[in-house]
């Protein structure tokens, strides 16, 4: 058996709260909350995360004026600004501007409420695209499309240019375990029939025997946190291919990992 290359600890209190994590790689993190539960305070060798909140529970800046002023930051029970981060919403709610240190990104959304494209600081738009089902199918930015393939509600695969990427979970859950690579997800031809161009059987992709399947040109495993959140990714031999760092209030983004394996 190979040696251990990660390693890491949890700790909890009484209430069953997360106090700290015992980590080879990373060090020890530490987290501190008030009586009710919420987070106070998160240690780690990189800094000291420290958090405040209202009567509602809203986070609040934890850098007020000097006066001790604190500005209401906070509209509807949505956050307006929070360690120098700029945030503005549509009358649904929707998060359609984001500034940070000047720089300006931009979100327009449908009638669904989901997200339909993003404008970045530098002006380069990405273009998303759903199924009836409110399912992201295509991603289209700088003319290059990533499309995107789902079993239920999980992720299956998403492939752009010469490259897949198809996902394992746990079962029934959102949990990731491996991603395998493969050549591209090629899409199928489907025949226009017509009253001039009948319905043809033989011509019938799903009558069709399906094609052989790509042999895998790489493989992937997660490690994930006690939430079941990626914190890095290694190969087949067990070295580490990508990792993740978070803060503990950090806003959600998006990995592009045909770019950042691939």
């Amino acid at each position: 058996m190979g040696s251990t290359q990660w390693n890491r600890q949890y700790q909890y209190d009484a209430a069953g709260q997360l106090t700290g994590i015992a980590d080879s790689r990373a060090g020890q993190l530490n987290y501190r909350y008030d009586p009710v539960g919420r987070l106070l305070e998160a240690a780690t060798p990189k800094g000291v995360e420290s958090f405040r909140f209202d009567p509602a529970g809203n986070l609040l800046d934890n850098a007020p004026a000097a006066d001790g002023h604190q500005d209401d930051n906070l509209m509807g029970n949505l956050l307006s600004q929070y360690a120098g981060r700029h945030y503005r919403y549509d009358s649904r709610g929707n998060l359609v501007e984001k500034r940070v240190n000047g720089s300006l990104t931009k979100l327009e959304w449908d009638s669904h409420n989901r997200l339909s494209r993003l404008i970045a600081p530098d002006g380069q738009r990405t273009d998303y695209h759903y199924d009836p089902l409110g399912r992201r199918i295509a991603k289209i930015s700088q003319g290059q499309a990533t499309l995107y393939g789902w079993d239920g509600d999980v992720l299956a695969f998403e492939t752009r240019d010469e490259q897949a990427v198809h996902y394992l979970f746990e079962p029934d859950s959102f949990v990731p375990l491996a991603q395998v690579h493969t050549e591209a997800v090629r899409g199928v031809k489907v025949p226009r029939w017509s009253q001039h161009h009948p319905y043809d059987s033989d011509q019938d992709p799903l009558r069709k025997p399906a094609p052989e399947p790509s042999e895998p040109t790489a493989v992937y495993y997660y490690h994930t946190d006690h939430l079941g959140t990626p914190q890095a990714l290694t190969d087949e031999q067990g070295a580490l291919a990508l990792e993740m760092d978070y803060q503990a209030q950090s806003p959600i983004c998006e990995i592009d990992l045909l770019d950042a394996i691939g």
